[in-house]
């Protein structure tokens, strides 16, 4: 069966066809089902199989975060990134609660401000109750989690993460 809020991600965004000038520049790794399903059936020549569930898992995962990134909230784009990417992580817990994220979970979960495109010159800060929230979830999560945690502030919030300031060791390594 296949889901109406699946529409947007079933193939590649039509950036140049849409006019998304700045689409390429946005998102440097654009990802959609059509582009995983060939990988996970070795249909794809362009791309290597995946090494292990881990890494189809992250690149569902970065087709909705790639919608969060570029479209405005509000937009029907974003709107079904977080119903779909909701149910995937839904999905991911009834199979191995292990490969569902608290984060990612709370990241799709997240209101406008946490949300928003990061082509936005101006950003509204995330209410108390959105930042309680990723700090519990942040509590719950592996050393691995962590990392993909960081690596995904740094896309869609750069400035969040910084070479040095509170919050930093003398290494240079992000306290928790």
């Amino acid at each position: 069966e296949t889901r109406r809020d699946s529409e947007f991600f079933r193939e590649p965004v039509a950036w140049k066809e849409l006019g998304l000038l700045d689409y390429p520049t946005v998102i440097p790794r654009p990802m959609d089902l059509s582009t995983v399903q060939s990988i996970l059936n070795g249909s794809n020549p362009s791309a290597s199989e995946y090494k292990d569930i881990h890494q189809a898992i992250n690149d569902v995962r970065l087709i909705f975060k790639n919608a969060l990134t570029y479209n405005r909230p509000e937009a029907r784009a974003s709107q079904h990134a977080r119903s779909l990417g909701t149910f995937f992580e839904e999905q991911l817990r009834l199979i191995d609660p292990s490969l569902s994220s608290a984060l990612h979970r709370a990241f799709l979960a997240a209101e406008a401000p946490m949300a928003k495109p990061a082509r936005d010159k101006e950003r509204e800060r995330p209410t108390a109750e959105v930042l309680q929230g990723l700090a519990d979830s942040f509590q719950r999560l592996s050393s691995e989690e962590v990392q993909a945690a960081l690596e995904l502030l740094l896309v869609v919030s750069p400035a969040a993460v910084t070479a040095s300031g509170p919050g930093r060791g003398a290494g240079g390594e992000v306290v928790l």
